[in-house]
């Protein structure tokens, strides 16, 4: 049940306060104050905003000070009028309010003997004098006009400085914002409510492009409305109909033909792979009944046809790897990097290269469907609905392997839809309610390359697993593919947002629930063999295979089937007050209060041997568990910021802020420690092969051993997350702004998994609990601190062209060994070893972007992108410590010392570590960097068949100056003799052709 009861009474009672407005939403303000020609304020103003494409209209009278507030306004263009007896109206035609921002404009009025009425002009702000966020909007103009690989929306969030996506995942369309450098570190909403999944905290769901107004993004300090993140946040607004019947189709093509080959496959005498790529749909919105009930339909699906070239190294071992092994991973297979990237495999020595080309479909099919009801000036309700189907059957491969065909990246289909809405009612002038909810599913199937999943989650059709293979990995190649998990998600959401404005106060409070439960369905493995040698490997022949001696060092394999539940339910409410105390001055105060409850197994009964079933004996988890005491009830998270518009004129603002921020937890710790003894997992120490149990039953062989196991700490917490920001926005010109932001972000209270319970004196002593083998406790012992100067020369489309020009420079360090979902400390014995760059760590960022209308309705856009390069650790290959994790830094080594200082004393002692293993030493100049440098070019050329109808000709180039950038993909291994090099890059240049009809 959703239900601490201690909560609940708190809840109810900020909901009987009726006060805040527009929480999480992707809605505006426009505010200012109105007064007289001597500047005198006027009270009872009547202030009525229209939006001029939809017929929405809102209508306050000012306070005693003048001062009006329209809030929870939907993005869009907007006309406003102002009355007063014995006044002229004063009219203004023509606002854009963007998405999550605060219109600041003041109103002039004149008496009426001078005036019937007046029309205001004059240009609109573009600073946001009354926040202390460090934010910024990607507009349509930019979605329309730039170039996109992808079609994804989110890809443009790197327009902003402080963002990546180098901890992101082919399979979601995410960026990692401001600090949030982790895959789940960043909070996801469209349409004000949460978009993402609780396993791993990515996006759940990829919406049309057409079907995406524009987004908000916080590089840091969100308000108090906003949390759940140790990041930033993006806040999307989907589309809406309008009075006019409006609409497109398309065709975005790229074939063969279009492309540049892979330079290391040309150097491997290959010829340019087959390829094609459709990428098609349209949309439509118009009024049902005008200003009142309208309508918007999306819809767009890929199509692609990869091939992907695979370089093996070292072909005098592996060079039997023709792709003619009977099984579908070679046969038959698939792959995908995501819409935008089939990656290349590559050997240092590229004259030892040899290839194989595999075709690799892959596709995605979306729609989106929305309405909107003006039940009347008070009341607004809007219903959404989407919906996608998604199989990349490869996907990530080549990002994480040189060798993506024999890796065991496999594929995974993805099914998911979403039921949106919310009804917004102005109570009264002052008061305004907002209620929103959301049901979602999210189904997930992992499966081997080329292999379609099944259905049912809980399947034991022998079909699910018949193409599993063991899994090989040697120090310069790994080859097998045992991917075969399934799950099903859903999320159950509804929040109350309230908003009252009295004087100089604008007061916000919310409360809202959320559930995200996962159940799971994970099937036997064939078991994985680690080697620390190179050597000949033929897998169309493995009967045939003979290690050499003393190289096969680890043999791990999980037993049984296992079906999981695991529930998780989010709880916060919030108080904010934006408060102008003087002219040109604003403070954002807030409070947050954030509960997540059953992630840490709070509540759950020991006895229950459906769960636990070895409780009563001597392997019972009594000794490191108590549930009654687990759960992270102390998460008040307080927000400060500060505005000074300096001279009142909406010029210049000067902001700073302080925010305390909680993440999450995902479900991974909450799995783990649910599965023990219900899934019986083989590690086994220098294994012979081919049968690594001697003979004996697998089951039995294990069972009679101690069993590795995983728990959470009784006193584990939410990530938290202390964000110190300061800066300076300036308007330069009526469409230009400079903004200036200083960022510090301390994490804190990171969830990393810890063995506490080693063996004493290294790698055979006895363990403190002798009935278990390790004991993989999740502890809230990570850090990491980002520091970072964010600046952003931002032009917005005015005299046909605009351009946004953003660098960064950052610096990111800590402990957290992985930016994925859960870490695992390295060394228990010696944790200071983890302690380092981060892997995301990037000094330097530089990205500009910009589009011109030419004459004859011909538009450039272009987007120039420089990013330096990442480090990478050096991994021994062998387990060191006895903790059955091939892990462990090259002795003389911590995290990431590599591409960063102290790399020639680094690559000493892999060498040196080398030597003692009679390895040749590795050269300096053998090491990779990553750096990023491309060019991007969008062209089209517009044909005008009526006045509300044209044909779009475009045309797009990726990496226009066909740079080789590659991938931050290091053989780590330091018995490899490709140690430190980089064998995969990203797409050479590519070309893109579409046609797209506009009505």
């Amino acid at each position: 049940m959703w239900r601490p009861v201690s909560l609940a009474a708190l809840f109810l009672a900020l909901i009987s306060l009726a006060v805040p407005a527009a929480a999480q939403t992707t809605n505006g303000v426009i505010s200012g104050i109105v007064s007289d020609a001597q500047g005198g304020v006027l009270p009872g103003v009547t202030v009525t905003g229209r939006n001029i494409e939809t017929g929405i209209t809102r209508t306050v009278v000012t306070e005693s000070d003048g001062r009006y507030r329209l809030a929870a306004l939907p993005p869009g263009r907007y006309e406003m009028r102002a009355e007063l007896q014995g006044f002229g109206a004063a009219n203004i035609p023509d606002m854009t309010l963007l998405t999550g921002t605060e219109l600041t404009r003041n109103i002039t009025m004149q008496v009426q003997g001078l005036n019937e009425s007046v029309t205001v002009t004059g240009e609109a702000p573009i600073v946001e004098v009354t926040r202390s966020e460090v934010s910024g909007v990607i507009t349509q103009d930019q979605m329309q006009n730039l170039p996109l690989a992808t079609r994804q929306p989110m890809d443009l969030a790197l327009l902003m400085p402080g963002t990546s996506q180098d901890a992101v995942r082919a399979r979601k369309a995410n960026s990692n914002i401001g600090a949030g450098a982790f895959t789940n570190g960043s909070a996801l909403l469209v349409d004000g409510v949460w978009n993402k999944e609780g396993n791993t905290g990515e996006p759940r769901q990829d919406f049309p492009q057409s079907s995406i107004q524009e987004f908000k993004v916080y590089l840091s300090q969100s308000p108090a409305e906003y949390g759940w993140t140790a990041g930033g946040a993006v806040s999307m607004a989907t589309k809406s109909g309008t009075n006019q019947l409006h609409g497109e189709g398309f065709e975005f093509y790229r074939n063969k033909a279009l492309n540049t080959i892979d330079p290391f496959a040309k150097a491997a005498g290959q010829q340019k792979p087959n390829y094609s790529r459709h990428q098609f749909g349209g949309a439509i919105g118009g009024p049902v009944i005008k200003d009142k009930i309208h309508f918007f339909q999306a819809a767009e699906r890929l199509q692609a046809n990869l091939y992907d070239n695979v370089v093996v190294r070292l072909p005098q071992f592996y060079g039997n790897l023709n792709g003619v092994f009977p099984s579908p991973e070679y046969n038959n297979m698939t792959f995908s990097r995501g819409d935008w990237q089939i990656s290349q495999k590559q050997n240092l020595f590229v004259r030892y290269a040899w290839q194989v080309v595999f075709p690799s479909p892959e596709y995605n099919n979306m729609t989106f469907s929305r309405g909107d009801w003006q039940i009347s000036q008070k009341q607004n309700l809007f219903v959404r609905y989407a919906w996608q189907v998604s199989d990349f059957t490869c996907e990530g491969c080549a990002a994480s392997s040189p060798n993506p065909w024999f890796s065991g990246g496999g594929g995974i289909k993805q099914h998911r839809y979403a039921l949106a809405g919310a009804h917004t009612w102005v109570l009264s002038p002052k008061i305004l309610n907002e209620v929103r909810g959301q049901w979602t599913n999210y189904l997930f199937r992992a499966h081997v390359p080329g292999v379609t999943p099944l259905k049912p989650l809980f399947t034991e059709d022998p079909r699910r697993t018949a193409n599993l293979t063991q899994i090989f990995n040697f120090p310069s190649l790994s080859w097998g593919a045992n991917t075969n998990q399934y799950g099903d998600l859903n999320s159950r959401q509804l929040r109350d947002d309230l908003s009252i404005t009295t004087g100089q106060h604008a007061w916000k409070f919310g409360v809202g629930a959320q559930s995200l439960p996962i159940r799971q369905s994970i099937r036997t493995s064939n078991g994985t063999w680690t080697l620390n040698q190179d050597q000949p490997f033929n897998p169309s022949n493995l009967s045939s295979f003979t290690p050499i001696p003393g190289s096969v060092t680890q043999f791990t394999a999980a037993l049984l089937n296992v079906g999981l539940w695991a529930p998780n339910v989010l709880w916060d409410t919030y108080v904010e007050d934006e408060w102008k105390p003087a002219a040109g001055l604003t403070l954002n105060l807030g409070l947050r209060y954030e509960y997540e409850a059953k992630v840490f197994d709070q509540g759950r009964d020991l006895n229950d041997k459906t769960i636990f079933p070895t409780t009563g004996t001597s392997t019972s988890l009594a000794p490191l568990v108590d549930f009654s005491n687990r759960g992270d009830k102390n998460n008040f998270g307080p927000r400060a910021g500060l505005a000074w518009d300096l001279k009142n004129d909406g010029k210049t603002v000067v902001r700073a802020g302080y925010g305390l921020y909680y993440n999450p937890m995902n479900t991974q710790s909450e799995l783990s420690e649910i599965q023990n003894y219900r899934q019986l997992n083989a590690v086994i120490a220098n294994p012979p092969y081919p049968d690594p149990y001697g003979g004996r039953d697998p089951i039995s062989f294990v069972s009679s051993g101690v069993q590795n196991i995983a728990v959470e700490a009784n006193d584990l917490e939410n990530l938290q997350s202390a964000a110190y920001t300061g800066g300076v926005s300036r308007q330069l010109g009526a469409a230009l702004a400079i903004h200036v932001d200083g960022v510090y972000n301390k994490m804190t209270k990171v969830p990393m998994a810890i063995d506490i319970n080693p063996r004493s004196g290294g790698t055979t002593g006895v363990r403190p609990l002798p009935q278990f083998g390790r004991v993989l406790q999740t502890q809230s012992i990570g850090w990491t601190n980002y520091k970072a100067l964010l600046l952003r020369l931002e032009k917005r489309l005015d005299h046909n062209y605009m351009y946004t020009v953003s660098y960064t420079l950052a610096s990111t360090e800590g402990n957290v060994s992985s930016s994925s979902f859960l870490s695992t400390v390295t060394d228990s014995a010696h944790i200071a070893y983890d302690e380092g760059p981060n892997n995301s760590d990037r000094r330097h960022a530089l990205v500009a972007s910009g589009s011109v209308l030419l004459p004859y309705e011909i538009n450039l856009g272009a987007v120039f992108t420089a990013r330096s390069t990442m480090p990478f650790s050096a991994i021994a290959g062998q387990d060191l410590n006895g903790d059955a994790n091939i892990t462990d830094y090259v002795l003389g080594t911590t995290r990431n010392v590599f591409n960063r200082g102290g790399q020639a004393a680094a690559l000493a002692a892999v060498n040196a570590y080398r030597a003692s293993r009679n390895l040749a030493a590795i050269p300096e100049s053998q090491i990779s960097t990553n750096e990023f440098y491309g060019v991007d070019l969008r062209a089209s050329k517009s044909l005008r068949l009526s006045a509300t109808q044209r044909v779009e000709l475009i045309a797009q180039v990726f990496n226009l100056l066909n740079r080789t950038n590659l991938l931050a993909t290091w053989t780590t291994n330091a018995l490899s003799s490709s140690f430190g090099s980089i064998t995969s890059a990203a797409n050479k240049r590519q070309a893109e052709l579409a046609i797209r009809f506009v009505f």
